[in-house]
């Protein structure tokens, strides 16, 4: 187990972690706003209109198709409102400190793709605990699926029976 998990784990599962910079991709926002805005007036501009009933797969479904530019006064609305909001992000968007140390980022992204072990909730609200999921997965299948009380033991006969019954409705 990683030196920091006891310190990083002890923070509980409340602790609310602050992103060291903001997460959103204002690039990637005001395309895909551009697309939609030419897409409209692309299909308002050709008459296309929804019929009741009728479905248009380039109105819902999108692909490869890149809708042509809309008219100069819609491209200029579309450059003013993205230089305005470029502005306004820059203004509002200021880096900030994570409340993490970088040594807890490090240890987040080691056990994010750690396969053997998992971050549970601790009972009677104790925070978070870490298992091996060996352990995890034996305690599950033990305490939880060999509950007789709540679940039956089905032999192999008659769980391909109930499987194939399952298959045929």
């Amino acid at each position: 187990m990683p030196a920091d998990t006891p310190s990083l784990l002890g923070l509980g599962l409340k602790y609310c972690i602050k992103k060291p910079r903001p997460t959103n991709n204002l690039d990637t926002t005001i395309e895909q706003f551009k697309t939609d805005i030419r897409r409209t007036y692309f299909f308002k501009a050709n008459n296309i209109e929804e019929v009741p009933g009728s479905y248009i797969p380039c109105l819902y479904i999108k692909g490869d198709w890149e809708p042509p530019e809309a008219n100069k006064r819609i491209e200029q609305c579309i450059t003013n409102f993205e230089s305005e909001l470029r502005r306004c992000q820059s203004a509002c968007n200021k880096p900030t400190l994570s409340n993490l140390t970088p040594r807890h980022w490090k240890l987040i992204e080691e056990l994010k793709y750690n396969d053997d072990h998992i971050i549970i909730k601790a009972d009677k609200n104790l925070g978070g605990s870490i298992l091996d999921r060996s352990v995890y997965t034996s305690k599950g299948i033990s305490e939880h699926l060999g509950d007789t009380n709540m679940y039956k033991h089905l032999t192999k006969r008659q769980a391909n029976g109930a499987n194939n019954k399952l298959q045929y409705k």
